[in-house]
């Protein structure tokens, strides 16, 4: 009608609202400055959208609008969501109506509002990288039911959340700086603290591995399906069968029973204090007098003592029939009828020992932190966070007792918040129950009506409890370490973990000067007590600093952390040999101790540790061999020798030369120091195997590494290299699978890994699972069938079966003192 050609209205092209690096990759864009996916892909920097330059200045709310969505140099691209282009606005209709308007005026105030804090500093490219940088991502080796969850309620594969409306009140910083790297995998959401997050050091063994995967006619895939699949028959040929609500029928003789409650005495008992050792011992010889009249209770305990024992006591586990049983008719007892008769301290006592039958027998372990809650609930409900000073008059040794069972479930509160990646799910805000006093134990009987209640020892003087309190000084940094990695609204914060190490640094300080005061005492602490203190202690600063350390080979702002993770990585090697778990050269190995037969027969957050200590040891072993491989080539030198043979054969003297280390690291340039933690790693892995172990995927990884690093030690070209992964994989799953092959048909034909015993702890035959006749060194015996062609279950459960497995079973000694290890080179700190 004007002459205004009308398609001019009906032709408008929305302007682009994803940054560029989303568009040219086809992914979504969340519209943020900088994006996530920028931000995971570590180029938050290089973030950008294109400004739309169809806006022209006009007057009023229009030339408003313009100088808020793109005529500001400065702002460009901050407009994070679909906006209403200004001269549509203005072409559509001449007369808007009041909503419209109101609608258009709320739109312009958020854009605004962005645009001020991004002059304000608070959502810029230039953010500081040390404070807001965010550590490698686990997402990308995962399957597809593994999720990443994003910050704001988005997760990592495009499926979006609701987000939280409130989650920008409670930070100072930017919100693409929130914690984001935990993993929903498998219904399971696992914090930063959860070992899963270390595959992102390994980026070339995992994508190997994936490529295994994907080829499910191949030797290796077949190896492993069929031993996942056997591995599972054997798991539940271990569950008993519950026919009553009878309990005791399964205690052993006196003698055996003795032996297995002294190892749980003098280990756990040291350090967990949950029972008062003299009245226990007294209920014991009186159970031996007349069993029928012993307390549910008691029965329950006992048992769950000497399932602990049963780990300790020998180095294959031989009674694991034994203790499976004893824990689950634990756990039966637990969900009987009469809640209500259970809800005291004998009771919570049994949820205690519960807790670390499951975790050191590994029987459920990776599920702990779930009934850790339980307890925690259930020891606030009969008042442990109340000191007793607060509470009616009670004996020192009911005072006593509810002191030392609180301290023993906070430190399980925190140890399965590292363990599981969870939060911990209390601050030393929520009790005030004071640290137990330093009693031994026979002093809390002294206290009668007749007598002066007895005082507390100097603290320097080495009693009972002295380890429990020793540990507990130190639990308030632990706690807010456990929250800073966990907790899902937790800031990724460089500077942060600097500081909370700046924290522990000043406790583990502490806590080795009164160690050491302890050990000039006779008696002392044992072995036992100083591996544990270790392990509580310094698995604090690993978990601190791994997320930093995949940052730390291309930025030195993370020296530190790469230092740190390092030092405790090779140190702890240089100890492991007291406990016996290293072999000989012949394969077999010391006779262990008790630390070392826990490391070979336990399991849960005692394998943590070693797992992460053997990472970042071989971590910084490829990092140097690559590094050196690409100092020859930048000075022509990139001709590389050949295997020979296969890097399998490799001698130690040919492959195990220490090279010349000039760099920083210096202690970390020993080949053959860190190709031996490789050797006696594989070794290990194959003890536990033989111990009863059925997870194989540490022995198949580290053997993997040790022919990646032995490839590298050779100069092998990536050819040649891979070729010996594929080896070394195949042969280590056909090993794997000969080793539950000879388990199987050990428990169907009576032999020391069955799963039931007789009354002197001899063990006894499975009844035979029907399927496929196999035979295991010249025996028939029944074989369950195994369908390796399926490609659903089988080949899901390849990615590391995060449910049924915790971690790689990487385990070591950690032989650490205070930060001192760190900052200087004192002595040995036990």
């Amino acid at each position: 009608m004007d002459g205004s050609p009308p398609s001019s209205e009906k032709r408008r092209r929305r302007p682009p609202l994803a940054c560029i690096a989303c568009r040219r990759r086809k992914v979504r864009c969340d519209r943020k400055l900088p994006c996530q996916n920028c931000v995971r892909a570590r180029r938050a920097t290089s973030c950008a959208y294109v400004p739309d330059e169809r806006i022209e200045p006009r007057d009023g709310i229009h030339g408003f609008a313009d100088g808020i969505n793109g005529r500001d140099p400065q702002c460009d691209g901050v407009v994070s969501g679909p906006y209403l282009s200004p001269t549509a606005s203005h072409n559509s209709t001449s007369n808007p109506s009041s909503e419209q308007l109101s609608e258009r005026v709320k739109q312009l105030e958020k854009q605004l509002t962005q645009v001020l804090e991004a002059r304000s500093g608070k959502k810029t490219a230039a953010q500081s990288v040390l404070s807001g940088a965010e550590p490698p991502s686990a997402s990308r080796f995962l399957a597809p039911e593994h999720w990443q969850v994003g910050s704001l309620g988005t997760l990592g594969n495009g499926v979006k959340a609701v987000p939280c409306p409130n989650l920008s009140d409670n930070t100072e910083e930017d919100i693409s700086a929130v914690n984001a790297n935990a993993i929903l995998a498998k219904s399971r959401y696992l914090g930063n603290s959860h070992w899963i997050h270390g595959v992102t050091l390994f980026p070339r063994l995992m994508m190997f591995l994936q490529t295994l995967e994907s080829d499910k006619h191949s030797e290796a895939f077949q190896a492993v399906a069929a031993s996942k699949a056997l591995g599972r028959q054997i798991k539940a040929a271990r569950v008993p069968t519950m026919v009553s609500l009878e309990f005791g029928k399964h205690i052993p003789p006196k003698e055996l029973a003795d032996d297995l409650l002294e190892s749980y005495f003098r280990t756990f008992e040291t350090v967990y204090r949950i029972l008062h050792v003299p009245s226990f011992r007294l209920e014991y010889n009186r159970y031996w007098q007349n069993p029928k009249g012993a307390r549910e209770a008691f029965i329950i305990q006992l048992q769950l003592c000497m399932a602990i024992g049963a780990v300790l006591h020998d180095d294959t586990y031989s009674l694991r029939g034994l203790a499976v049983r004893w824990v689950y008719e634990a756990r039966l007892w637990i969900l009987k009828p009469s809640e209500k008769s259970r809800l005291n301290l004998s009771g919570l006592q049994a949820w205690c020992l519960i807790h670390l039958s499951r975790d050191v027998c590994g029987i459920g372990g990776d599920l702990v932190w779930a009934s850790a809650g339980t307890m925690m609930r259930m020891a606030l409900y009969i008042g442990l966070h109340r000191d007793p000073v607060h509470l009616p008059k009670m004996s020192l040794l009911a005072a006593e007792t509810r002191r030392r069972v609180w301290a023993t479930v906070l430190e399980i509160l925190v140890q399965s918040s590292m363990d599981s990646g969870g939060p911990p799910l209390i601050s030393t805000n929520d009790y005030d129950t004071q640290p137990p006093g330093n009693y031994n134990d026979e002093d809390l009987l002294n206290d009668t009506a007749s007598s002066e209640t007895p005082q507390p020892k100097p603290i320097g003087t080495f009693t009972d409890t002295s380890i429990q309190i020793a540990i507990l000084k130190c639990i308030k940094i632990r706690l807010d370490i456990a929250a800073y990695l966990n907790e899902f609204r937790s800031i990724t914060s460089y500077d942060k973990s600097l500081s909370l190490n700046s924290g522990l640094t000043t406790a583990s300080r502490g806590l080795d000067a009164l160690v050491r005061v302890y050990q000039s005492q006779q008696p002392g602490p044992s072995s036992f007590q100083l591996r544990v203190i270790e392990h509580m202690i310094q698995r604090y600063f690993l978990a601190l600093h791994l997320p930093w350390l995949g940052s730390a080979r291309e930025d030195p702002r993370y020296y530190f952390s790469r230092k740190m993770c390092v030092e405790i990585g090779l140190r702890y090697h240089k100890e492991a040999k007291a406990h016996g778990y290293l072999s000989r050269d012949d394969g077999t190995f010391e006779q262990p101790d008790d630390y070392g037969r826990l490391l070979i027969c336990g399991s849960g957050g005692f394998r943590y540790i070693g797992t992460q200590c053997l990472l970042t040891a071989t971590l910084e072993l490829l990092w140097e061999l690559e590094e050196r491989i690409e100092g020859a080539r930048s000075l022509g030198l990139g001709d590389s020798s050949s295997f020979g043979a296969t890097p399998s054969v490799a001698t130690p003297s040919s492959a195990s030369t220490p090279g010349v280390s000039i760099g920083l690291l210096g202690a970390s340039g020993q080949d053959g120091e860190m190709l031996d933690i490789l050797r006696h790693s594989a070794a290990w892995m194959k003890a536990r195997i033989k111990a009863g172990e059925v997870n194989i995927k540490g022995y198949l990884f580290t053997r993997a590494m040790l022919a990646e690093a032995e490839g590298l030690a050779a100069g092998a070209t990536e050819e040649e290299v891979e070729h010996a992964l594929k080896e070394r994989c195949i042969e280590a799953a056909k090993d794997s699978l000969n080793m539950l092959k000879e388990m199987y048909a050990a428990m169907c034909n009576g032999g020391p890994l069955a799963g039931e015993t007789d009354a002197s702890g001899r063990a006894t035959s499975y009844t035979g699972m029907n399927g496929t006749q196999i035979p295991v060194n010249g025996v028939e015996v029944d074989y369950p069938a195994l369908d390796t062609t399926s490609s659903g279950q089988m080949s899901s459960d390849w990615d590391w079966d995060i449910m049924q497995d915790p971690g790689f079973n990487f385990n070591f000694n950690l032989s650490l003192g205070g930060m001192d290890l760190v900052f200087g080179n004192p002595p040995s700190m036990y």
